[in-house]
């Protein structure tokens, strides 16, 4: 493990630099750049347009300029060209996944309450936020979910298999196991999501290869008779009991010999490595009611405990491996 280099300099650098994100964050809260547009506009105009004071929002523009964010030439403010293409809602490659940063971001901001407490300050339950919630930290997933697919998937080999993907959110490993001639594909997710899954699937031409089923995963059956189950990005949200109980109803899912794929951190037995999983175990605190990540040696303790045996290790290139037992 890499460990920064650490001086009172670097502390002092690190320690400011929640500045200059901040202020990206109110610019993307505050939808500045939707409200400029393509156009050339003075901080008083943009300051109705999003209700905003006009000084301060000034000031904010100032920065968002310095940035490298804002153009501003006397008095009148333009979005650069990486800003009329990802931050401005009109953009078809308008970074949605942005608003979920910005949710993160207010959670982080109670890190020192929740520390005290042990437990998130103020964040609603998962299955009981808005909608809008939902379409930012789906499409933030997306975009992670995309990349790591490609590789991930292959290793499988879902050729001729029947999967189910639980939570599995945008479809996008749904779609690559289709892509790699999995026999069927049920991505079981929330009813506030599986509407989102249907439009991410149906942009790819998919909507009839893939089954969707709405339900609570610690709650709604599954169904059986699969060769594989897949949790990607899940037992973080979870408490050790749920966990065990997700594992043992995936077990009753899979037919004789299948086998459950489980994608998330795996720390280290001291909890300190990889940093972004020592760093995500306090996103969990602050965001969740319960999550936590994990080690290795529990989630292996817990799938043998569910029933499963031949565990092993397939590990990636990002910082997130998986873990495989067999029925």
């Amino acid at each position: 493990m890499n460990k920064m280099q650490i001086s009172p300099e670097s502390v002092i650098e690190l320690l400011s630099n929640y500045q200059k994100s901040r202020v990206l964050l109110t610019g993307i809260e505050l939808n500045v750049f939707s409200a400029i547009g393509n156009q050339k506009s003075s901080s008083n105009a943009i300051a109705k347009k999003v209700g905003a004071d006009t000084r301060a929002l000034d000031r904010l523009m100032n920065a968002l300029s310095g940035l490298g964010f804002l153009n501003k030439v006397k008095c009148l403010f333009s979005n650069t060209d990486f800003s009329k293409k990802y931050l401005c809602e009109n953009s078809k490659e308008y970074m949605l996944q942005l608003g979920h940063i910005v949710n993160m971001n207010r959670n982080w901001s109670r890190l020192t309450d929740a520390v005290r407490r042990g437990k998130s300050v103020g964040v609603k339950r998962f299955s009981n936020r808005e909608q809008k919630w939902f379409e930012s930290f789906i499409s933030a997933m997306h975009s992670r979910a995309v990349w790591q697919a490609k590789e991930i998937i292959p290793l499988l080999k879902p050729s001729g298999m029947k999967v189910l993907d639980i939570g599995g959110g945008s479809g996008a490993h749904a779609i690559e196991f289709i892509r790699h001639n999995a026999k069927s594909v049920c991505v079981f997710d929330l009813p506030k999501v599986i509407p989102l899954t249907r439009r991410y699937v149906r942009k790819e031409n998919m909507e009839r290869k893939i089954i969707f089923r709405k339900g609570d995963f610690l709650k709604d059956e599954f169904g059986s008779g699969f060769d594989i189950v897949f949790i990607s990005a899940i037992i973080h949200m979870l408490n050790p009991k749920e966990i065990r109980k997700l594992f043992v109803k995936s077990a009753s899912a899979l037919a004789d010999d299948g086998k459950i794929v489980v994608q998330d951190f795996f720390m280290s037995d001291d909890r300190t490595d990889p940093l972004r999983g020592a760093l995500f175990a306090l996103n969990m605190l602050v965001g969740t009611a319960h999550g936590d990540t994990y080690t290795e040696t529990e989630v292996r303790e817990w799938l043998i405990e569910a029933g499963f045996g031949n565990i092993y290790r397939i590990d990636t290139t990002f910082e997130a491996p998986l873990l495989l037992g067999k029925k």
